[in-house]
């Protein structure tokens, strides 16, 4: 397993962490893994966003002043440590204290918080990037389902059981990607990204309103890129039945980028113009960032 070049507690240069924390025991808590290249990490912003909504969500008390705070410690580290690129993991959970589903104060053991109640995790793996737009894969549905859980759709919280135990089941191949479905049957999203479907001139992705993680690289490509390339975005329920009449497929992350799907359970997929387009916006913005 790749070990982390830095390891940050509550600000202290640590891989420790209180046992009581309610992260570990309740998955009480959220999380950003974001790209880390040239030093910066692209899309920043939509991070932020997306993790205070699941702070707002769970009821934490972390403030944006002291997520930049911790930000700029963390690239103060990188610049000092002349660390190009890699894989950056900040965690939000709630800290120590409080029974079963009652929260406590947190935040009292190992390297206490100055946010009271949370322990903040920063870990920065380094690793050389491939570009924004990877090779094709397969994607291999599981018959491990996602639950409807409206107060938690579209937050990126700790406890991801679901989907481990939808990896588990369907078992994929070097090349396969797992999609999942909810419990309705409709298609959501893999394991660690969004999924999109384009037929004609329209972009389809399935609705996240009842489950699934409203991803930031899904958010960026429905606000600057899909509008850019020409195309109408469509957001709905999606059936199997529904991804077989498209014309093609791909799937993202705000780590990867944009991965394009040859097919899905043997229903091949074409590459197609509007892909295409779609992918030369990616490399026309973000380029080399």
């Amino acid at each position: 397993m790749l070990e982390p070049v830095v390891s940050l507690v509550n600000g202290v240069k640590t891989q420790q962490i209180d046992i009581q924390n309610r992260g570990m025991a309740f998955g009480d808590g959220v999380f950003e893994t974001m790209r880390l290249t040239q030093g910066h990490i692209p899309l920043l912003d939509l991070h932020k966003a997306r993790l205070h909504v699941g702070i707002k969500t769970l009821g934490l008390n972390y403030s944006e002043a002291a997520l930049n705070k911790h930000l700029a410690q963390l690239f103060s580290i990188i610049n000092d440590s002349n660390i190009a690129s890699g894989r950056v993991k900040l965690i939000v959970a709630r800290g120590q204290g409080g029974q079963g589903g009652q929260g406590g104060q947190g935040g009292q053991g190992v390297n206490p918080s100055p946010d009271a109640g949370v322990d903040v995790s920063i870990l920065l793996y380094a690793s050389q990037l491939a570009a924004w737009v990877q090779p094709a894969v397969a994607l291999k549905t599981s018959r491990v389902q996602l639950p409807h859980n409206v107060n938690l759709a579209g937050i990126k919280h700790l406890n991801r059981l679901d989907y481990v135990l939808a990896a588990q089941a369907a078992m994929p191949a070097e090349n396969e990607q797992v999609l999942l479905l909810d419990v309705a049957n409709n298609l959501i999203e893999t394991v660690h990204h969004n999924v999109f479907f384009i037929r004609g001139s329209e972009v389809i992705t399935p609705s996240l309103a009842r489950c699934g993680v409203n991803g930031v690289f899904k958010q960026w490509l429905v606000n600057s890129v899909i509008p850019k390339a020409g195309l109408q975005l469509v957001e709905r329920e999606i059936s199997r039945v529904d991804a077989e009449a498209c014309d093609a497929c791909f799937i993202t992350n705000a780590y990867s980028g944009l991965t394009p799907v040859t097919a899905i359970n043997g229903h091949l997929f074409n590459s197609c113009e509007k892909l295409n387009a779609i992918t030369g916006e990616i490399n026309q913005i973000l380029g080399d960032k």
